[in-house]
């Protein structure tokens, strides 16, 4: 076997030998400081511990006056970090090889123990703030709770406060019924008007009808009163078949009597409710009277006059118009007399408006001569 094998089997053993030798004398390893506990702030709470308060301590001072720990009592020895040195390069024993060998190589030197490990650090001071972060917050104190007094005026208070609440509803509540009172009381006041407005209108309306019917009561038993054929049979009579006053009044002797008291008692009745005259035809009283009772009754159907308004004096109002022979108006109807007051200028029109709507009127057409000019009077006393 080569000498330079048996040397390099030695040295490699005497080196692992030595590496397994430190292993064991190694302490465990240990931390150089403790660990410090930290916990997350926000920052409003660290600028108010960084603030502190008046009546904190001064942490500096304080830190101060702490002893150091003494270094000569530390004899714990500090592990050592340090790695073995490196074996030497293989160059070199290949060099040695090529060199003659030597009478006898002296065994390596052991390995040097391992220096004492430099004396352990001491701790470092406990950070203050980290301490007065793990320092529980002191309690709020409790807030100074009324006096006496204060109570008494706090319920005072309170007192007056609900007295008021309750005027005001009681208020409210008042002024909500009063106005349902009032809503109340305009409705019926309402309802109690459209009622006599109704109710008036309802008597006005029965009395129009009333006084209609009266009209046409009045028109139809004018009507039937004066018939023409019937004037026209009494005017045909001989005079053998007329009564003995009749027969009477064709004396010669006594005809110029009866026509001029015939003319004045037409005058007469002329002026009191209304006349038709003629200028060929001469009636008798009684043909005069059922002429004017035809026309009246007409005029009736068809003049409205207003009311007096209380007054005593009734207006009269005297019309004269022309008939074509059919009964209608061959002109218009002219005032004659009036009186020169508002009522009377109201009845005025009031008795035109009657002769226009009864147009035409409705007469025997063989008396046309006694009825084709008439002049009538609108006295509502006589005519109504």
């Amino acid at each position: 076997m080569p000498f330079g094998l048996v040397l390099s089997l030695a040295f490699h053993a005497a080196l692992l030998g030595w590496a397994l030798f430190s292993m064991r004398s190694v302490p465990a390893l240990t931390p150089d400081t403790p660990a410090i506990a930290a916990d997350i702030i926000t920052p409003s709470e660290f600028l108010r511990l960084k603030q502190g308060s008046e009546d904190a301590k001064n942490l500096e001072t304080r830190a101060k006056e702490e002893p150091k720990p003494d270094d000569s009592k530390n004899d714990t020895a500090k592990p050592s970090n340090a790695a073995p040195p490196p074996p030497p390069p293989p160059q070199e024993q290949q060099v040695a090889k090529a060199e003659p060998p030597p009478e006898a190589a002296e065994p390596p030197p052991p390995a040097e123990p391992p220096k004492a490990a430099e004396q352990v650090k001491p701790p470092p001071p406990p950070d203050p703030i980290a301490k007065k972060l793990e320092e529980p917050p002191p309690p709020p104190e409790p807030a100074p709770g009324p006096t006496p007094d204060e109570k008494k005026i706090l319920e005072q208070k309170l007192e007056d406060e609900r007295k008021a609440e309750e005027a005001k509803k009681k208020a409210e509540d008042e002024a909500r019924k009063k106005a349902e009172d009032e809503a109340k009381k305009k409705a019926e006041a309402e309802a109690k008007k459209k009622a006599e407005e109704a109710e008036k209108k309802k008597r006005a309306a029965e009395l129009k009808k009333k006084k209609q019917e009266e009209a046409r009561k009045k028109a139809e038993a004018a009507k039937k009163q004066f018939d023409p054929s019937r004037i026209a049979s009494i005017l045909d009579k001989s005079p053998e078949d007329a009564p003995p006053k009749a027969l009477l009044d064709k004396d010669p002797r006594k005809k110029g009597q009866q026509a001029a008291g015939s003319s004045a008692t037409a005058e007469k009745t002329g002026r009191e409710a209304g006349t038709a005259t003629g200028t060929d035809t001469v009636l008798s009283l009684r043909e005069q009277d059922m002429l004017k009772g035809m026309i009246k009754s007409q005029l009736n159907g068809c003049w409205r006059p207003p009311g007096t308004g209380g007054g005593e004096e009734v207006p009269v109002v005297e019309l004269h118009w022309e008939m074509n022979p059919d009964g209608s108006l061959s002109g218009e109807p002219r005032v004659t007399s009036a009186p020169p007051t508002t009522a009377g200028q109201v009845y005025t029109e009031a008795a035109l408006r009657a002769v226009r709507m009864c147009a035409p009127f409705r007469l025997p057409p063989d008396k046309y001569n006694a009825w084709k000019i008439v002049d009538w009077t609108f006295d509502p006393r006589q005519m109504l």
